[in-house]
C-alpha cells in the first residue's frame, strides 16, 4: 500500500541546502566547515586496548586492576569496549634470548607426559589467571558486553619450522610447518574453549599478527612473529584455522586477517588471497592507516567491518603546546587513521606504559606507573583519547569531514558528535554547518574541552560557553592547542519517504520485511535514511517490533500511519533565530 505523506518535506531541506551555501571567508571571519551525511564511512563499533605485557603486570595486583579497568572501561573513564588478548604461543624452554622489555605473556601451552613416557602438549590458562582476572573486571566496569579478540603473535615452538617463537632462521621465511596447520587451528580453538570456561567469551580470532614483516628472526631479542607470505601460505593458514573453528563447534567466532603493519600491505594481502579464503574472513583488521588506499577499502569491506588494531606512537603535533604536544598528536593520529581506512574502530597498543614519560614530549600510552605500587597517573593524552571515546559511541555512523576534524552521528539518539582538534597556537573561528540533517527546535550543543597541562589546564570541561545555533549548524571558537568534542542533542536526518517503504520503491512488502531482518542480524546494515524509514514505532531501535509492524500492515491488520515524524514546524527557522535567542544557548551539560 502507498501512503501519501512523506516523513520530513522537501521543503525544510531545500531551506538548509540553502543555508550550507557558504562563500569564502577573509582572514577575520569563521571558516566554515561542512558535516555531511554524503561522507559517511562506516558503523562505528568501538574503541580499546591491547591486553599485553601492561596487563599481566597490572594482573598482579587486585588494586590496580581494579583502577586501571575502572579508568580504561569505566563510564567516569573513556568508555573502552574492545579487548585484543595477545596470546603467546610458548617458546622453546631451553630459549632464553627475549628481552626484559620485551617478555611476552605466559604461554597457554602446557606439555604433558603419559604413563608411557609419550608427551602431547595441551591448553592450560592457569599461568596467566591474574591478567583472565584483569579481563573480567574490564567487563563488570564496562557494564554491558566487551569484543573480546584473541591475537596469537605466533604459533607454538613446536609447530613453527625453526623451533623458535621469534621467528624464522632468516627473516621473511614462513614458519608455521606445513603438517602443523591443522593443529595451529585445533589449538586456537581450545583456547576459545578454554577462554569460555572462565566465563569469557571470544568474539573472535586473527590468528596471524604482521605477517608480511620481515623483522621475525629467530633467537632475535625481540617479541614473538612469524612470517606467512602473501597468497597460497596465508590462504591456507586461514582455511585451516576456519575449518578447525567449525569442527569444534565454534561457528559463531568470527576470523580476523591479517593486522598488517600498514594499508598498502593490507591491500595486497587481501588481494592475493583466494576467494575461498576472503569468504572466511569477517573483519579485516590493520595496524596503521597512513595515506588513503582506495583498494584496500573496496577489498576489504566485502569481508566485513574494517578495524584499526595496534595503534599507538610517539606522535606529536601542536605549536610550543607543552604537554599536549602528544595529545594533539594522537588526536590527529586517531582521525587520519579512521578517515584514510574507514575503520569501525581504534584499538590502543598498549594502553599503559611503564615509567614515567616526557610529559612535553612523545610516549606510548595514555597511562602510565613507575611500578604496581603506586597509581595510574594520567597525561594529556589520556583525555585527548577520551574526547573521542566518551563521546562517540558504538553503533554510531562515523562521517569524514577533514584532517583535524571527524563526526558521528547517533541516529537512535538524535545525537550528533563533532570532535576537533586546533593544533595551532591563535583561535580558530568555526562555522559548522550540517549538510542532510536538521535542528528540531530546543536542539542543544555542548562543548567539552582538554587544553593546557595537567595541573593548570582543562580535563573533558564542559565549557558552559553558548553556541550560536542556527537551523543548520552553529559557531563555535576553538581554543589554542586544544581538543574539542560538541554534543549535539536534537539533530535529525533529513529523509524523504514513507515509513515503512525502507527501500523506498513505493511500497510496503515482503522486501522491507527482509532487509530489516538483515540489519537486525548484522548481516547488511541499513543506512542511516533507511533506518529512519524502519523504526516504525520511532522508538529509536529497530528490532523484531518494527518487523511486525510492517507485516501486520501488509497483511491489513494495523496500517502504518501516513503521518510525518517531524514537520516544518518542529525545526527551528530563521525567524526562531532571530527572535527567541534561548535556542543559541548551549547546554552546561
Amino acid at each position: 500500500m502507498k501512503l501519501k505523506k512523506r516523513i520530513l518535506c522537501l521543503a525544510a531541506a531545500c531551506a538548509v541546502l540553502f543555508d550550507v551555501i557558504s562563500f569564502p571567508a577573509s582572514a577575520d571571519e569563521s571558516e566554515t566547515v561542512n558535516i555531511s551525511l554524503s561522507n559517511k564511512l562506516c558503523v562505528f563499533s568501538g574503541w580499546g586496548t591491547g591486553f599485553s605485557k601492561w596487563a599481566v603486570e597490572a594482573g598482579k595486583s587486585g588494586t590496580v586492576s581494579k583502577k586501571a579497568a575502572e579508568m580504561l572501561f569505566g563510564e567516569d573513564g573513556l568508555k573502552m569496549n574492545i579487548v585484543r588478548y595477545e596470546v603467546s604461543g610458548g617458546d622453546d624452554p631451553s630459549h632464553n634470548h627475549f628481552l626484559e622489555a620485551d617478555k611476552m605473556p605466559p604461554s597457554w601451552t602446557k606439555t604433558v607426559t603419559d604413563k608411557n613416557g609419550n608427551t602431547s602438549h595441551v591448553v592450560d590458562l592457569s599461568r596467566d589467571m591474574g591478567r583472565i582476572n584483569l579481563l573480567k573486571k574490564c567487563i563488570d566496569s564496562a557494564g554491558e558486553d566487551v569484543s573480546v579478540e584473541l591475537c596469537p603473535t605466533s604459533p607454538p615452538y613446536y609447530m613453527t619450522v625453526s623451533g623458535c617463537t621469534a621467528g624464522a632462521v632468516f627473516s621473511g621465511l614462513d614458519n608455521l610447518r606445513a603438517d602443523s596447520r591443522g593443529d595451529y587451528g585445533k589449538y586456537l580453538a581450545s583456547a576459545v574453549s578454554a577462554m569460555a570456561s572462565k566465563g569469557i567469551t571470544v568474539g573472535s580470532i586473527a590468528p596471524m599478527n604482521e605477517p608480511s614483516s620481515l623483522h621475525w628472526k629467530a633467537k632475535d631479542t625481540r617479541r614473538e612473529g612469524c612470517h606467512v607470505s602473501q597468497g597460497d601460505m596465508q590462504t591456507k593458514m586461514l582455511l585451516a584455522v576456519r575449518n578447525a573453528l567449525d569442527r569444534a563447534g565454534l561457528s559463531r567466532v568470527f576470523i580476523a586477517a591479517s593486522d598488517e603493519a600498514d594499508i598498502d600491505t593490507a591491500a595486497a594481502s587481501l588481494n592475493a588471497l583466494s576467494n575461498k579464503a576472503r569468504d572466511c574472513i569477517s573483519r579485516v583488521n590493520i595496524h596503521s592507516a597512513d595515506n588513503e588506499n582506495a583498494d584496500f577499502v573496496a577489498v576489504a569491506k566485502k569481508c566485513g567491518r574494517i578495524r584499526i588494531t595496534e595503534a599507538d606512537g610517539l606522535y606529536t603535533a601542536g605549536e610550543n603546546a607543552g604537554e599536549m604536544s602528544a595529545a594533539l598528536g594522537i588526536s590527529k593520529r586517531i582521525i587520519a587513521d579512521l578517515e584514510n581506512s574507514s575503520a569501525s574502530a581504534w584499538v590502543m597498543w598498549q594502553a599503559i606504559s611503564s615509567g614515567s614519560p616526557d610529559l612535553n614530549g612523545g610516549y606510548l600510552g595514555l597511562l602510565y606507573r613507575e611500578n604496581m605500587s603506586q597509581n595510574l597517573e594520567t597525561t594529556q593524552k589520556y583525555y585527548a583519547f577520551g574526547q573521542f571515546s566518551r563521546y562517540i559511541d558504538a553503533n554510531s555512523s562515523l562521517l569524514k569531514v577533514d584532517d583535524n576534524t571527524i563526526a558521528a552521528y547517533d541516529r537512535s539518539k538524535n545525537r550528533m558528535t563533532i570532535v576537533a582538534v586546533n593544533d595551532s597556537s591563535e583561535v580558530r573561528k568555526v562555522k559548522y554547518l550540517l549538510d542532510g540533517f536538521g535542528l528540531l527546535k530546543g536542539s542543544k550543543v555542548s562543548e567539552i574541552r582538554t587544553s593546557g597541562s595537567l595541573a593548570d589546564g582543562e580535563h573533558w570541561s564542559v565549557t558552559g560557553k553558548a553556541a550560536a545555533v542556527t537551523k543548520s549548524g552553529f559557531s563555535a571558537d576553538l581554543a589554542p592547542n586544544s581538543v574539542t568534542t560538541y554534543v549535539i542533542d536534537g539533530a535529525v536526518i533529513l529523509t524523504t519517504g514513507h515509513i515503512g517503504d525502507v527501500n523506498n520503491d513505493g511500497q510496503i512488502n515482503v522486501t522491507d520485511i527482509t532487509i530489516v531482518a538483515a540489519h537486525i542480524k548484522s548481516r547488511r546494515f541499513l543506512e542511516d535514511e533507511a533506518q529512519v524509514l524502519a523504526d516504525i514505532n520511532g522508538d529509536g531501535s529497530i528490532n523484531v517490533t518494527d518487523i511486525t509492524r510492517i507485516a501486520a500492515h501488509i497483511k491489513g491488520k494495523r496500517l502504518i500511519t501516513a503521518a510525518s515524524r517531524y514537520n516544518e514546524d518542529d525545526f527551528i527557522s530563521y525567524t526562531d533565530v532571530t527572535e527567541n535567542p534561548d535556542i543559541d544557548n548551549a547546554s552546561d551539560g
